[in-house]
């Protein structure tokens, strides 16, 4: 984002000034920055693309038109720190603990490369073993294990219906509710887990913190 110059041209370079111009006026306020951003148009559409907006995609070097958000994968750094969120009990020691804790996650999750400006890059390209470290790692295990404190053990125990908990666990993992298929699988899950709420929600929550759609931010 801070690489401005001649070799990387600003696609709305009108836009750019404005905003400068705004920053500019508001005592370099970050935080209106920030606000005129997140309150925009483009920032708050979809990333649903149709008809008229499906070539908008600068990944097949289209110059970006901003009229849907660009989907992309979550770094490392972004998926460990939302598994965190919803297991704020695997934070546990000092401060000093728990930047460890966070560096070795990282170390054997992502391979890590130098960058143009000297410092070190993660890259997160869906291998084997980052798989399996989603699968069936501590991080991971925790998270959808019904340990007091985390998201699933609230849920597990909320005093609401099975399809409403069903509904809450796709809204806290994928920003949405579940749709009518969805359901009646998470249904299909509880039959097959004797009837039991519990089994059945830690593997539909785990089914939601390893899909794409949980990685992708979209």
């Amino acid at each position: 984002v801070d690489d401005m110059g001649p070799q990387n041209p600003p696609s709305d370079p009108e836009l750019l000034e404005y905003l400068a111009e705004r920053f500019r006026a508001s005592s370099y306020d970050l935080k209106q920055l920030m606000r005129s951003i997140v309150l925009s148009e483009p920032y708050r559409l979809s990333s649903r693309s149709g008809r008229d907006n499906a070539r908008d995609d600068p990944q097949l070097g289209e110059r970006p038109r901003f009229s849907r958000f660009y989907s992309r994968q979550m770094s490392p750094e972004q998926l460990y720190q939302s598994l965190m969120v919803l297991n704020p009990e695997a934070a546990s020691g000092t401060l000093e603990q728990q930047q460890q804790q966070r560096e070795r996650w990282l170390r054997q999750f992502v391979i890590a490369f130098g960058s143009d400006d000297g410092g070190e890059a993660t890259t997160f390209n869906g291998s084997i073993t980052q798989s399996l470290t989603l699968f069936n790692g501590e991080l991971m295990r925790r998270a959808t294990a019904t340990e007091p404190g985390n998201f699933l053990h609230r849920l597990v125990y909320s005093p609401v219906s099975y399809p409403d908990k069903v509904h809450l666990a796709f809204l806290a993992g994928l920003g949405r509710r579940a749709e009518r298929a969805e359901l009646a699988a998470a249904q299909q899950l509880l039959m097959a887990r004797g009837g039991q709420p519990k089994e059945a929600l830690e593997d539909l929550w785990w089914a939601i913190l390893n899909s794409n759609e949980f990685i992708i931010n979209h």
